[in-house]
């Protein structure tokens, strides 16, 4: 493991830490976001899709990457107290689960609500190669 000499926490809000990972995830979902909002407008993708579609893929993608960081084989004494599992602030997140469940969800979304997949995944690819370097810095 290496140690860096950063303090993981910015501060705090009462008894809330703000965590460096935290400001940069969010950072990372934001820009990611963005960018994809403006190409998808390029391609003559509704606003109301992109960002639909973004929340789905968001949220979908949170949740994916707690599963993948629950299932890694450090980490399975987690599911000893479940609700545990939904404290993501006391644990980690793995991108590989965030960029599947993310995709899920957007699938799952085009399937209640048909729009272009294939122009909208040309539109989202940069913005989540974007937002994952980001939030991996975090």
């Amino acid at each position: 493991m290496i140690h860096i000499g950063i303090n993981p926490n910015l501060g705090s809000i009462g008894s809330l830490a703000i965590g460096w990972h935290g400001i940069l995830m969010t950072v990372g979902i934001l820009a990611g976001v963005c960018l994809t909002w403006f190409l998808a407008k390029k391609l003559g993708i509704p606003t109301e899709v992109t960002i639909v579609a973004a929340i789905w893929g968001v949220v979908c993608g949170i949740i994916g990457s707690r599963i993948s960081w629950a299932l890694d084989p450090e980490n399975l004494s987690a599911w000893r107290h479940p609700v545990e599992l939904l404290a993501i602030q006391n644990g980690g997140m793995g991108w590989y689960g965030g960029l599947i469940g993310g995709a899920l969800g957007i699938f799952i979304y085009n399937r209640i609500n048909r729009f272009p997949l294939g122009r909208f995944v040309d539109a989202a690819t940069p913005g989540v190669i974007l937002g994952l370097s980001i939030g991996r810095v975090g």
